[in-house]
């Protein structure tokens, strides 16, 4: 028998790769256990970010306040942009914790992640088998996109749990017969969960997906199954029982809102986050490293594999390719749009590791795997010393702090490469080491390298400040600005939005004391034009950016505010000649 026909032989048998004396309950729990600490670990260490964190946690915030649960509101005005479940998730969390705080802002989207990771596990042992499911969990929890959204407020965390389940739910329908009922069912239900968090994309990835699969497997007969057309009932089912309230208190023009003009133009119109067709081509590897080095070898053993005659393979190939050139068509593209396809990616290489461990004497194996173990080995090494020297450039700490804390994971991960060396003809503990030593990475990220941007990042000191300076939210305005972050930390609700020169001294008109956040290139660009006075009240950078708290008067007492800063201006009084006058 020639090598190419063992190699193709080593492919197809899935069933090699079982977990020894490893009942299915524990190594669930052994899944939970990995994600609760990857993704829970420190997760209110540092504030909400920009962009979306303030923004979602500030409808949340209003959701819970206002008590309006069919209308998402943002800054008191209607937001008809996104779908409210994620909003919803939110709020009760803020409830549960009795606290709005960073932590009850991510927890929805760190449980989504760990439910995303044992539904993978389960899966790719339905797919494959115990150990390609293991390893496909463990390369979904671990990737770099993945990890990070989990610990953001974002919708797209909870739309992968949904798409993943949905998934997984039609493949088990489409190849057992007997369970097609509840699995179609399921599916349906969880596909309009996915259109309650974020709409289209719920149905896009798994009708193309179900697309794909059946022309290139011929099943069409699956589509006469009554079954299947039940699940599509029980999916408008789920959507209508929001919808419908929704135009009640909205009407059309809510829904037109966002069902077409704030969603469906991203995908064919360029009116945001425009990029070109091969953004994605560039941007998913950077986003799925370091696992994207057996990316390409995964693709070529799952198109070596008789993919025609093997459903499983052909499922994760049109889930990922289809989806793929969906999003690349799509007009608007952000990094984060991609993650309900980082699940068959993951798949794919816990299948490609699987197959190793399975025939570690293949010389096929030996070609996909062991060149681009190497060096990613290597390449974890150098980066567990060199990543906390950019850090402290970059954060500008004393070079012993940062030593002192990068310490411990520096010899966690040499450690993990010389347990790796020693297992080198064991490819099973080989994963698992490699694993580890991406954890030690992914860990000192969290608790290390985050808290250390914070400062950078965060606006909550300058939103605070503005708050304890303005007192209530008709005193305050936004000139520009389409900015929730600041919206968020100043707890403030309604605030003006004003885009006109004249807008802003009609309110500087007022015969009482009104302040206005304005961006200070913006300030600059635009002060000689009034015809009123305005003092600068103080200035603080944000990410980067300045920005600038603009008053029509000076305040008679400045020392009562508790917040200072070095970037404060005129503190305890502004002089006349901080007044601008034209």
């Amino acid at each position: 028998m020639n090598q190419d026909r063992l190699d193709r032989r080593y492919i197809s048998e899935y069933t090699a790769g079982k977990l020894r004396s490893v009942h299915p309950l524990y190594r669930y729990t052994i899944v939970g256990i990995f994600g609760l600490v990857l993704f829970f670990l420190n997760l209110g260490g540092w504030d909400l970010w920009d962009p979306d964190e303030p923004r979602y946690a500030q409808i949340a915030r209003e959701v819970r306040e206002r008590g309006e649960w069919i209308l998402p509101h943002l800054n008191g005005m209607v937001y008809a942009e996104k779908p409210p479940l994620v909003f919803w998730l939110t709020a009760l969390s803020q409830k549960i914790f009795n606290k709005d705080s960073a932590f009850s802002n991510r927890f929805p989207s760190a449980v989504a992640a760990l439910l995303t990771t044992l539904v993978i596990c389960w899966f790719g042992t339905r797919l494959f088998n115990e150990r390609a499911g293991l390893f496909a969990a463990l390369v979904l929890a671990t990737n770099a996109e993945s990890f990070w959204l989990a610990h953001r407020v974002n919708l797209d965390t909870m739309l992968t749990l949904w798409i993943t389940a949905a998934m997984a739910a039609m493949y088990t329908g489409l190849v057992d017969s007997r369970s097609r009922l509840i699995a179609f069912s399921a599916a349906g239900i969880c596909a309009g969960l996915g259109f309650l968090t974020k709409l289209y994309i719920a149905c896009a990835v798994p009708g193309l997906t179900l697309a794909a699969y059946l022309l290139a497997s011929r099943q069409f007969e699956v589509l006469k199954d009554r079954r299947l057309w039940l699940g599509l009932i029980l999916f408008l089912v789920t959507i209508s029982a929001w919808l419908i309230p929704a135009f009640q208190e909205g009407g059309a023009g809510y829904l037109s809102q966002l069902l077409y003009h704030r969603t469906a133009t991203r995908l064919l119109e360029a009116t945001a986050h425009a990029s070109p067709f091969y953004y994605y081509l560039k941007n998913f590897p950077e986003n799925f490293l370091p696992w994207f080095i057996f990316f390409p070898s995964a693709l070529v053993l799952l198109l070596r594999s008789h993919w025609r005659k093997n459903p499983s393979a052909m499922y994760v190939l049109a889930w990922f390719v289809a989806g793929f050139i969906f999003f690349s068509l799509a007009k608007g593209k952000r990094s984060l749009y991609l993650l309900p396809l980082y699940p068959a990616a993951s798949l794919m290489v816990g299948f490609l590791w699987d197959r190793y461990c399975s025939y570690p004497g293949s010389m096929l194996f030996k070609k996909l795997v062991r060149v681009p173990f190497y060096c990613m080995a290597g390449a974890l090494v150098i980066a567990s010393i060199a990543a906390p020297l950019v850090v402290q450039h970059r954060l500008d700490l004393s070079l012993s702090t940062i030593a002192l804390m990068a310490l411990p994971f520096v010899i966690a991960t040499v450690s993990g490469a010389a347990y790796i060396h020693h297992h080198d003809k064991r490819p099973e503990r080989v994963f698992y080491g490699l694993t580890a030593m991406i954890v030690t990475g992914l860990l000192f990220a969290v608790l290390v390298v985050f808290p250390a941007m914070n400062s950078r990042e965060s606006a909550k000191l300058f939103g605070e400040k503005v708050a304890s300076v303005a007192g209530s939210p008709c005193r305050l305005a936004f000139f520009r600005l389409d900015e929730p972050t600041f919206l968020y930390y100043t707890g403030f609700i309604g605030i003006r939005q004003l885009t006109d020169v004249s807008e802003l001294e009609l309110v500087f008109r007022s015969s009482e004391q009104s302040f206005c956040i304005v961006k200070n290139k913006t300030f600059q660009e635009i002060k000689r034009e009034f015809s009123v006075p305005i003092a600068v009240i103080f200035s603080e950078k944000v990410r980067g950016r300045e920005y600038v708290l603009i008053s029509n008067r000076a305040p008679e007492d400045r020392t009562a505010s508790p917040l200072t800063t070095e970037k404060e201006i005129a503190v305890p009084s502004i002089s006349k000649d901080e007044v601008i006058e034209r």
